[in-house]
């Protein structure tokens, strides 16, 4: 078997991708991953054929199209009144947001920096982190309403760290919890703000 390293030999396999397999090995109903069951607006149709009529085929810049960044800082101002979002500075379009956040933890963390994740978590999370050289910490989110212990999370972060060391935490994921039909705990953001500063990012 080829050697790969030692950060990919810990990673096992995708959790959805499990869960698909088995649902079609024993015919199951496949909680893991969504499937459309409704046709594709025609509105959306018409717009792909036209820009394939008028080729449009160009690479789009790495940060995305400019009238696509421009279009989405328009409907967060529209749907977030007084939140202006500068399209050159302050956004990135990727290809879904496991690329959004792999991306993000690349950017933001340094070996030895120390990301709390809130479980169950969104799959990518702990592989993300690790490939950044980053160190993941795990939180339990409890049933039946999904909260956190706050000496837990307190643990979790531990006492302060030099300057050039940073903790982070990952916001509870909606998609994490989603084969319970639950939503994270809102009280966990609030946690987050009454731990002492330790050069913390969320």
């Amino acid at each position: 078997m080829p050697r790969v390293s030692s950060k990919v030999a810990s990673f096992t396999e995708s959790v959805i991708r499990e869960m698909t397999r088995l649902a079609l090995e024993h015919d199951a109903i496949n909680l893991s991953q969504g499937f459309p069951d409704f046709p594709c607006p025609p509105e959306l149709k018409e717009a792909a054929k036209a820009a394939i009529d008028a080729d449009v085929n160009q690479y789009a810049i790495t940060w995305g199209a400019k009238r696509f960044r421009d279009a989405i800082a328009a409907k967060v101002e529209r749907t977030y009144p007084g939140w202006a979002v500068d399209p050159e500075r302050e956004l990135t379009v990727t290809c879904g947001a496991t690329e959004g956040v792999v991306a993000s933890c690349l950017a933001l963390l340094d070996p030895g920096d120390e990301v709390v994740v809130f479980e169950p978590w969104y799959e990518n999370y702990w592989p993300d982190t690790v490939i950044s050289g980053a160190v993941p910490k795990f939180v339990t989110l409890h049933e039946p309403d999904w909260h956190v212990d706050e000496e837990e999370l307190r643990a979790a972060f531990g006492p302060p760290h030099p300057r050039d060391h940073r903790q982070h935490a990952q916001q509870p994921h909606r998609q994490g919890l989603r084969p319970a039909g639950a939503g994270p705990d809102r009280r966990a953001l609030p946690a987050l703000g009454r731990l002492p500063d330790h050069r913390r990012d969320l």
